[in-house]
């Protein structure tokens, strides 16, 4: 049963993409609408945890469903790389490698964030601005060489395995829905 290879692949990623990039614009839309006809005066929250809770939603809906909104339009589906059915334990490990540098990047915004001169909500002591800026700078680094690290390994993809960095680690592998279903549909189970 053959793998399905980088491109598919990329377009389920651009699929997704667009539907996580059309939900941020809607929230960032309610934001702006929420901010100029109320007085709620604190731009950003209602992105930031409409943000979060997407990208949440997306990680369960990989792990439960194994695969992503755009990989079902695409016809991909996330299995073992046997082809069979991948373990929610692989499914979530998989899905943690992928977003490991957002795991970062979360406490290096709200670093950032401190240290903005915009920064009305936490004052934060002079005294503890140097220690922030020096851990906001790590953050940011390890932050990119870890993104760095995840896209490269998507190119692995391109190689006879047909795998990811994520599905390498994983154990996981990413084919056709119809082609894994076809061969469930005529495997012999011996008991």
């Amino acid at each position: 049963m053959d793998r399905s290879g980088f491109l598919p692949r990329l377009g389920a990623f651009l699929i997704d993409l667009g539907i996580f990039a059309a939900a941020v614009h809607l929230f960032m839309f309610i934001d702006v609408y929420v901010n100029i006809t109320t007085n709620f005066n604190n731009f950003g929250v209602i992105c930031l945890i409409g943000g979060a809770f997407l990208l949440l939603g997306y990680g369960l809906f990989e792990v439960i469903m194994a695969a992503t909104p755009g990989k079902l339009i695409a016809g991909l589906v996330i299995a073992s790389d046997d082809g069979l059915p991948a373990p929610r334990k692989a499914l979530f490990k998989r899905w943690a490698i992928k977003q490991i540098a957002v795991f970062f990047a979360c406490p290096m915004a709200l670093l950032w964030t401190m240290l903005s001169p915009y920064n009305n909500w936490l004052r934060v002591p002079d005294f503890v601005l140097p220690g922030i800026l020096g851990l906001a700078i790590i953050d940011t680094i390890l932050t990119g060489i870890l993104l760095l690290i995840i896209m490269g390994g998507c190119f692995l993809a391109l190689g006879p395995s047909r795998q990811s960095l994520h599905d390498k680690i994983a154990g996981t592998a990413v084919y056709r829905a119809r082609d894994l279903h076809a061969a469930r549909a005529f495997s012999v189970e011996t008991t």
